[in-house]
């Protein structure tokens, strides 16, 4: 009885620190996420802005301006965008699937715990330990 309590004991142990760690690292991975998305915004605001200069200059263009680089820069700043939301996604993709692993990782630590928890207590507890020790 007291070997199983031991064995409980540390299992406790070891699922605990497990699914600590799985928690930090999953925070971890929520925090780049935000600025992930901080950073997304902030370049969406300025794309938005050159796309408002592209259109201006398309507009004065058809009222008669010369060149053709506002159409351009309009046309340059839509594949822009288009890029930058695609990486944005993969990498947004990528921190979930970690996340996801992590939070996995800390459940499996906390179930260790538990079970580890209720064979220290089902053995008999610290008093096995103390026999046991004794003896």
């Amino acid at each position: 009885m007291a070997v199983a309590a031991v064995a409980g004991a540390g299992a406790a142990v070891v699922g605990t620190v497990q699914a600590g760690k799985a928690q930090r690292a999953s925070a971890g991975e929520q925090r780049k996420q935000q600025q992930l998305q901080t950073q997304m915004q902030r370049r969406s605001s300025i794309r938005q802005a050159q796309l408002q200069r592209a259109q201006a200059m398309s507009f004065g263009q058809a009222a008669g301006a010369e060149g053709g680089s506002g159409m351009a820069g309009g046309l340059s700043s839509f594949g822009s965008q288009f890029g930058a939301a695609s990486g944005y996604s993969t990498q947004m993709s990528g921190l979930s699937q970690n996340i996801t692993s992590l939070n996995a990782k800390a459940q499996q630590g906390q179930n260790i715990a538990q079970i580890g928890g209720a064979l220290y207590g089902a053995a008999g507890g610290m008093g096995a330990v103390k026999d046991w020790w004794n003896s």
